[in-house]
């Protein structure tokens, strides 16, 4: 009897885990999230040029231009809640968000469309 009721036990377990794993919410890649986007946008009178490459295995560019000066980043990203976080650390302590609107990445500052 005892060992029927681990083994239930264990099967209980395992299911949550692959009911909280496939509900968890956060993906690096979904198939529909990889690709290029690109946008440009005003900010503190300067013109600023984006480009983010999202990778399947999880990381990203991020190809900047601020009044002709180009910039790059480059790190990890994970889809969470409907928002893409670009991780510009490797200890995710460091992050710029952009939420994940049909198709296409948006954030306080402009829409940046999927090429």
């Amino acid at each position: 009897m005892k060992v029927l009721s681990k083994i239930a036990l264990c099967l209980v377990l395992v299911s949550m885990l692959f009911a909280l794993v496939a509900c968890g919410g956060s993906t690096k890649a979904d198939g529909k999230l990889e690709g290029t986007y690109s946008g440009k946008y005003t900010y503190n009178d300067a013109e600023i040029s984006v480009v983010i490459t999202l990778n399947a295995d999880g990381t990203y560019t991020k190809d900047s231009t601020v009044d002709g000066e180009p910039s790059s980043a480059s790190g990890d990203y994970e889809l969470k809640d409907g928002k893409v976080y670009l991780y510009s650390s490797p200890d995710h302590m460091s992050w710029i968000a952009y939420k994940y609107v049909d198709g296409h990445l948006e954030n306080d500052y402009g829409k940046f469309v999927k090429k």
